[in-house]
């Protein structure tokens, strides 16, 4: 090992000529798969609830990281990150089960369908309504991650450009949507309600920010120091991530909203 160990650098060229060929990026995709439920993991009536509530975690893990690649890509244009985002609704839009979100929501509610059907304790039972609704939640903040990535391929086709305030005050709000996003599904997946505090002030935040960002666009349109294409792409960005943060809202109190449901009141969830 002494003798050779000058000769390092040379040794790992010489590997690139022996085995020629282009480094490959390990995508997040390929990793993913159903983990802690389904059919190669045992069933246990005692802890099914506790497993599909940690396999929606990593779901919604998935789309709270589309959703951060695909704004990279709206600000800096990066190829590979348009192309990480678009690889998976491709796979989405091709029904390849093995790999995307779209196949955690079918397998994720298709197992909910199952369980339900079980003696499960009376606790778990209450939450079984609440799952399929987060469930369809984070999968409506992959939906955004995809709106984001489609204005990111515009915007490099059409050449548009944001000035440095408008990627200053997406960056802003992306930053608040993020932290309620993780505030929320730490309170879904951990019964976690130190932060429910936060989560509300940040959705109010979050609102009357997403109307400040239109009002400042609308300014900088009249002053001509912004293109009509660009506002509109602007305002696109605000508005999804507006709702983006209505979805992890939705999540952070769906479980306290399951108890109100058996009660027969109403539960009023946002859009």
């Amino acid at each position: 090992v002494i003798l050779l160990f000058p000769f390092v650098g040379f040794l790992v060229k010489m590997t690139y000529l022996v085995v020629p060929g282009d480094d490959k990026k390990v995508g997040y995709r390929d990793s993913f798969q159903l983990k802690y439920i389904g059919d190669k993991v045992v069933f246990n009536p005692a802890t099914a609830v506790v497993e599909v509530i940690k396999e929606i975690e990593r779901m919604a893990d998935l789309a709270s990281e589309n959703l951060n690649r695909a704004m990279n890509a709206l600000i800096t244009l990066d190829e590979e990150d348009i192309q990480e985002v678009y690889d998976w609704v491709l796979d989405i839009r091709q029904q390849c089960i093995e790999k995307n979100i779209n196949f955690l929501n079918h397998a994720i509610t298709n197992y909910l369908v199952k369980i339900n059907q079980t003696t499960l304790p009376i606790e778990d039972l209450k939450s079984i309504g609440a799952l399929f609704h987060v469930v369809n939640d984070i999968e409506r903040i992959g939906d955004h991650a995809e709106n984001v990535a489609d204005c990111a391929c515009r915007r490099k086709e059409n050449g548009t450009v944001f000035s440095k305030s408008a990627q200053k005050e997406m960056g802003e709000m992306l930053d608040m949507v993020n932290k309620i996003v993780q505030y929320s599904v730490e309170m879904f997946t951990r019964s976690n309600e130190s932060h429910v505090k936060d989560i509300m002030e940040l959705e109010d935040a979050i609102d009357g920010k997403e109307r400040e960002l239109q009002q400042l666009h609308i300014d900088r349109l009249t002053r001509n120091e912004c293109t009509p294409e660009a506002g509109m792409l602007f305002s696109d960005i605000v508005s999804g991530l507006e709702r983006v943060s209505d979805h992890a809202t939705n999540i952070a109190f769906s479980i306290l909203h399951s108890d109100s449901d058996d009660s027969g009141e109403e539960v009023v969830r946002v859009r």
